[in-house]
């Protein structure tokens, strides 16, 4: 019987498993790219609730503000409003109309406001290419009508910066 000197097998099984193993961790990268991209669109749209919730609320304690149909904007109205100049400050005890209350609660709830130890971010800094729409559906747009609060924002489908995302929409409906 002739013994035959096998030099090279061990070498071969190496390379064979380190292969199994990068495509393995390969997978594992990619499932890992996917489950962040699932938490940050996660994370706008919870952004987009907070932010439709607060309007309503802002909505409910100014009724005479809705009933002068002064929350009532379109999407290209929206993204002006940040453009305007900064309305009135009607926060702590300083005295505001109603029309005014209003124009102050779309500006910081599109805009945000910083003043002193009161800073929030408004819908253009926390959602990527974001428009607001309220609308009411009906001729009068007063109290006891109900009222829609449309959001929409970009969301990225993919990891290619040079790719367009998908425009997802919250809506929230709302009786001043």
């Amino acid at each position: 019987m002739k013994i035959i000197n096998q030099q090279g097998i061990s070498l071969l099984e190496v390379l064979i498993s380190v292969l199994v193993l990068s495509v393995g961790l390969l997978g594992l990268g990619k499932l890992q790219l996917f489950s962040l991209k699932g938490s940050n669109n996660a994370h706008f749209r919870t952004i987009a609730s907070i932010l439709a919730a607060d309007l309503g609320d802002r909505m409910r304690i100014n009724s005479d503000g809705v009933a002068l149909a002064a929350y009532t904007i379109t999407s290209s109205e929206s993204t002006s409003i940040c453009a305007a100049s900064t309305p009135k400050l009607c926060v702590g005890s300083s005295l505001c109309s109603a029309s005014e209350l209003a124009t102050f609660d779309l500006y910081q709830v599109s805009c945000g406001i910083k003043n002193g130890l009161h800073k929030s971010l408004g819908l253009k800094n926390l959602l990527p290419s974001a428009t607001m729409s309220i609308d009411c559906g009906s001729l009068v747009c007063n109290t006891g009508v109900q009222h829609t609060i449309t959001i929409r924002w970009e969301e990225t489908d993919n990891f290619d910066a040079d790719e367009n995302g998908q425009v997802r929409t919250l809506i929230w409906n709302v009786l001043p």
